[in-house]
């Protein structure tokens, strides 16, 4: 379980301080040795959360005796996250996978049995099960940006100024990529092929994933928002827009140049060529949201393109297993998360179940 978007996939040296032994003698918290295994397992981001995680249990079990692997104390953690610190359930189970990810270290190691997962103990799923039914569940997800929901949005944005060309192919290489908001923000020449077929997108490693992803999108020569036609019209606005430095590809572009760059408020390009930051994506993101009419503009955020993929291509019977592939999900339980149906009656088998 990887709970955040990771825009890096090197290792992080961590310092055995951060993770500072309980003090009580009859206490074995957590092991630096062990803590740094599991490190070198994940991408950067996707670690720093677990990190936070881990030192929250290890501060958690100061004073506090027994083993840190001991499923009545990981129980007792978990109790205590909801009763003293008022947790979302989503950030307790997330501790709970953090301290899963210790015990399979100790797996790979050969330190513990395969089939000994103190996480797995009926004891802790029966206080997870009691937790949820005390907490919501409910997370406040991204709105969805569907097919027809971004259509208004595009039909909004200006597409003769900088921003608006910006803006009108960020939103549909992000929404046609189902690109994680780092994986848009970073993206360079270098990351892009482009055909008579269509885009590729080398989408580099996140996530924890430990390979580059190659990502087609399909030319729609008949369509008014084809992304290949739109991606195109920015590059050739930023070559022209003479902000090159560095070597130049066949195409005039620096291959490391930033391709989503910061517009100023007179519709030129800021110096130097820094990528806009996820942030700004997300402001961006419901700035055209609200341009375009939409309601509850603080409900989208980049996540909304990839839900917003995801919920069109479930609700145009696209086989589930083509939407895993295109969107790098490995577990079609995650993927389905992100399917986010908009009303009753979409999808509804009730249709077909005439008597």
């Amino acid at each position: 379980m990887n709970p955040v978007d990771s825009s890096d996939h090197d290792s992080v040296a961590v310092p055995v301080g951060e993770l500072s032994p309980p003090t009580p003698s009859d206490n074995q918290g957590l092991d630096a040795g062990l803590v740094r295994g599991l490190e070198r397992t994940m991408a950067v981001n996707t670690w720093r959360a677990y990190r936070s995680d881990l030192t929250d249990y290890n501060t958690w079990l100061t004073h506090r005796p027994g083993r840190w692997d001991d499923p009545d104390v990981i129980a007792a953690y978990l109790r205590s996250l909801a009763d003293d610190t008022g947790a979302a359930y989503a950030t307790i189970e997330r501790r709970k996978a953090a301290i899963a990810k210790l015990v399979a270290v100790q797996v790979i190691h050969h330190q513990r049995a395969p089939d000994d997962d103190p996480t797995r103990h009926p004891r802790i799923s029966l206080t997870l099960k009691a937790i949820r039914r005390e907490l919501s569940t409910d997370q406040t997800r991204a709105r969805p940006l569907t097919a027809e929901r971004l259509l208004q949005v595009l039909l909004a944005i200006p597409g003769d100024t900088l921003a608006g060309q910006r803006d009108i192919a960020m939103l549909l290489t992000g929404w046609y990529a189902a690109l994680r908001v780092s994986e848009l923000a970073r993206l360079t020449p270098t990351d892009l092929e482009i055909d008579t077929h269509g885009l590729v997108i080398a989408v580099r490693p996140s996530k924890g994933a430990d390979h580059t992803a190659w990502v087609p999108i399909h030319r729609q020569p008949d369509s008014q928002w084809d992304p290949v036609t739109h991606l195109q019209t920015w590059l050739t606005a930023l070559t022209e827009a003479d902000i090159n430095t560095g070597p130049e590809r066949s195409d005039g572009l620096d291959p490391d140049m930033a391709i989503w760059r910061r517009v100023t408020r007179g519709d030129t390009l800021y110096q130097p060529s820094r990528s806009i930051t996820p942030q700004a994506i997300t402001n961006l993101i419901r700035r055209r949201a609200r341009s375009g009419g939409l309601a509850h503009v603080d409900d989208y955020s980049p996540h909304s393109l990839r839900a917003g993929f995801v919920t069109t291509a479930k609700d145009r019977g696209i086989d589930e297993g083509a939407i895993m592939r295109h969107t790098r999900y490995r577990s079609v339980t995650v993927m389905r998360t992100y399917d986010r149906t908009t009303d009753w009656w979409n999808r509804n088998p009730t249709q077909q179940l005439t008597l």
